[in-house]
């Protein structure tokens, strides 16, 4: 079961070949504010129900040669409910 609306990995360090990026149904939107001031938006996709412990996925496109910020939560009111570290690799 999921601790809190998102999570990221098992650890701060995500890479393209262990990657798990999921959200409960309260995350309505979710974004990447880089380090550097710059923000990505993420697409949420739904996950069939009882395949995991979440009921949605989501991806955020990135810089290829790596970033690190926080990705932010939000629910549909646009209230924060959660915050992350990122660091990600190219």
């Amino acid at each position: 079961m999921l601790s809190g609306p998102l999570a990221i990995a098992s650890t701060t360090r995500v890479t393209s070949s262990r990657c798990r990026l999921v959200a409960t149904r309260r995350v309505a939107r979710i974004e990447l504010q880089t380090q550097d001031g710059l923000t990505f938006e993420s697409t949420l996709y739904p996950i069939a129900p009882g395949s995991i412990d979440a009921t949605q996925a989501f991806l955020v496109l990135a810089p290829l040669d790596g970033v690190t910020g926080t990705v932010i939560a939000y629910d549909a009111a646009g209230n924060e409910l959660q915050r992350e570290h990122v660091s990600t690799t190219g």
